[in-house]
């Protein structure tokens, strides 16, 4: 049993490297636990990250439905009460030196409290953490699960399907976890073939074996997601468009799954659906100006600057703190020949974000030689 928990340990500390999350210490109001989870994040606050987290709700909500001894659920308990010990050393490690976090809001849906949170990527893109808090006894704030949008589901059912690949205790789980009415050995002894070679990085082997599993295992979201991972991870471009496909057809309508799916539909040129998914990203977290920013990347990357310009600008009037929109603007309004809005892209860049643009620079690029020989390059340089 010791063994099994450390197993386990392990596998939440592999889980926490793809998903970030976390907390801060509880607020007088929801409004301002979820300013100070931000901050956490920000600071790279590894304690106050821990303290967040109701860890007996979590661990109670990855353990729902689990059948087995008393001894067997409690091994269980102890392992991911040590692998969410370290929850938020964990986070810190794994967010990057320039990613940034920003709290958007707070709302009640279905009953559950959520406070939400972006993180700009920088190169990587965008991610939110749609965090679910409750007050706890004393009145403060914690959290017991959330949504990684990356992932695409909760962070206890992620656990969940670590819990059914590691363990034998209760063979059953596996299938309800799988939304699965019945599971042989052959099948519980592939998915627990995933597992180990998950443990072990082998994402090559992962993806030969997610191959000969049934279609309907395939198609789960867990799996289907953890594949995306795995193509990207070893830079198989084919199964990763093949994965980001069957993710499309299978799971498509999933508003947490959009900003996944978003990368899929600009390679394959499919604005349509680009735009349908930040829309329905919209939607979801009640509208943000990183959205708009995709909005005119997207039209950008279509050629239709004139709409870009307007996304941009309005994103910049929403959050003048993203860098995004300033480039959609400087190379948007270079294309259609308005300078003025070019130059207000250059000019944020260079104020808020510290670049310095040259003409010897941007003469190397086809898109800047109208703006060089414009008015509002020399009076606004």
């Amino acid at each position: 049993m010791t063994h099994s928990r450390g197993k386990i340990g392990f596998m939440i500390a592999v889980l926490l490297s793809a998903m970030l999350g976390g907390g801060a210490r509880a607020a007088e109001t929801v409004e301002q636990f979820g300013a100070g989870l931000a901050q956490a994040l920000q600071v790279r606050d590894a304690d106050r990250i821990t303290s967040a987290m109701d860890k007996d709700e979590l661990i109670g909500r990855a353990l729902a439905g689990t059948h087995g001894s008393d001894a067997f659920v409690s091994g269980m308990r102890q392992g991911l009460d040590r692998g969410l010990s370290q929850v938020g050393v964990i986070m810190v490690n794994n967010l990057g030196p320039t990613v940034k976090s920003k709290f958007l809001r707070a709302r009640t849906e279905d009953g559950v409290t959520r406070v939400l949170l972006r993180l700009d990527l920088g190169d990587r893109g965008l991610n939110y953490l749609d965090f679910f808090v409750h007050q706890r006894s004393d009145g403060s704030w914690a959290v017991f699960d959330w949504i990684d949008f990356v992932q695409g589901q909760t962070y206890t059912e992620s656990l969940k399907m670590v819990i059914a690949m590691m363990v034998r205790e209760d063979p059953g789980m596996l299938g309800r976890v799988l939304g699965l009415t019945e599971i042989d050995n052959e099948l519980a002894y592939q998915i627990a073939e995933l597992g180990t070679l998950g443990q072990k990085g082998d994402w090559t082997g992962w993806l030969r074996v997610y191959h000969t599993l049934p279609e309907q295992v395939r198609a789960s979201r867990v799996l289907l997601t953890t594949r995306v991972a795995a193509a990207s991870t070893i830079g198989n471009s084919v199964d990763y468009m093949d994965a980001m496909a069957d993710l499309h057809k299978h799971h498509g309508d999933d508003p947490t799954l959009n900003l996944a799916l978003l990368d899929y539909y600009l390679l394959t040129a499919e604005y349509a659906r680009a735009y349908a998914a930040v829309d329905r990203l919209d939607e979801y977290t009640g509208g943000d100006a990183a959205l708009t920013s995709l909005r005119a990347g997207i039209a950008l990357i279509e050629g239709r600057n004139t709409e870009s310009i307007r996304h941009a600008r309005q994103a910049i009037d929403d959050d003048a703190d993203l860098e995004d929109p300033y480039w959609h603007l400087m190379v948007a309004g270079a294309r259609a020949s308005d300078y003025a809005a070019a130059m207000q892209g250059v000019r944020g860049l260079e104020t808020r974000f510290g670049y310095e643009f040259s003409e010897d620079e941007l003469k190397k690029s086809e898109d800047f030689p109208g703006l060089l020989a414009s008015d509002a390059w020399r009076s606004g340089k």
